[in-house]
């Protein structure tokens, strides 16, 4: 468990991926995405900002991060400043008239690894269809650690 005189503010690299059962969004060959936060801990409450290699040098603005430690849990939420999809071959497009859902993190600490991981998941569309709403949500699993104090956030 991460002490009380630990602190997640700093840099953390880390990697996302999409779950198989998303595929059929995704091309089967997609990599995981590696991505950066700079993280502010206010007694466990966490605000900052990310550049995902998904997207850096697509995407205009900033995407950031607010949520929460306490304890081994972590649980924060990536705001994308537009929204962005991959098209059919492959290639992401921006959409700057819409909104990006907020994409949510859930994890532990592993004192082992030094690492926290977890699970995330977005809602990306919600149909009413004849009075029943369905949710359409993209997931996967992400992990980071404490990036070495000379390593960029490019």
């Amino acid at each position: 468990m991460m002490n009380a005189s630990n602190t997640l503010s700093g840099k953390w690299l880390g990697s996302f991926n999409y779950d198989p059962e998303c595929m059929i969004l995704y091309p089967e060959n997609h990599p995981d995405t590696t991505f950066c936060l700079q993280l502010s801990d206010n007694s466990g409450s966490l605000t900052g900002t990310c550049i995902d290699d998904e997207v850096k040098g697509i995407m205009k603005g900033i995407i950031t991060v607010s949520g929460f430690a306490d304890g081994d849990i972590i649980s924060f939420t990536k705001q994308y400043p537009c929204f962005y999809f991959m098209n059919e071959d492959g290639k992401i497009q921006i959409d700057d008239s819409k909104v990006h859902p907020p994409v949510i993190y859930s994890g532990v600490y592993d004192a082992e690894s030094d690492t926290y991981s977890g699970e995330w998941e977005m809602t990306l569309t919600t149909e009413n269809i004849q009075g029943e709403c369905f949710d359409e949500i993209i997931f996967g699993s992400w992990i980071i650690r404490r990036a070495a104090s000379n390593t960029s956030m490019q």
